[in-house]
């Protein structure tokens, strides 16, 4: 007799991992890579910030670097959210159930902003994979919504254009 195996769906988030940056300005890089590990892409820190260098600030990168190199140089259309709330982060999170990054300032210190990758959200948590942190990171929605910028960016389905 047959036994029949229950198959579970793997969603896009289930395969977040947290990759470290190896300098002090390459979040955005490393966050990057994280989401496209989620589908199975890979690319260097290396090849992230070679694409990136003709539009590098000397303190990093911004939302439309990182939209171009998902949408234009890989085909993969995004989605960015400007003015979010945690509720509406925890839904995309919930309902969508892929990779999201986004935009905060850690330290609240002038100056510092920083991109990480959204871990998992709850009622009143949020864990974030942080590059700059060796394991992921936990904060309570009010720690989390005063360094937070209320912007996010993930891709709705990953649609490949090419």
């Amino acid at each position: 007799m047959a036994t029949k195996e229950r198959l579970e769906k793997i969603y896009p988030i289930d395969l977040l991992r947290l990759i470290r940056q190896h300098s002090g300005y390459a979040c955005g890089p490393a966050s990057i890579r994280m989401m496209l590990h989620c589908y199975g892409i890979e690319y260097s820190e290396q090849e992230i910030v070679k694409y990136l260098m003709g539009r590098e600030k000397q303190n990093g990168i911004d939302w439309d670097d990182v939209r171009e190199f998902f949408d234009e140089n890989l085909n993969i259309r995004t989605s960015l959210y400007y003015q979010t709330t945690f509720e509406g982060l925890r839904n995309i999170f919930k309902f969508r159930k892929v990779p999201i990054m986004i935009a905060w300032n850690p330290s609240l210190k002038e100056g510092f902003d920083h991109f990480s990758v959204v871990w998992a959200v709850q009622t009143e948590t949020i864990v974030l994979a942080d590059p700059d942190q060796p394991a992921p990171v936990t904060f309570s929605k009010d720690e989390f919504v005063t360094r937070w910028y209320g912007a996010g960016l993930f891709q709705p389905s990953l649609t490949l254009l090419r």
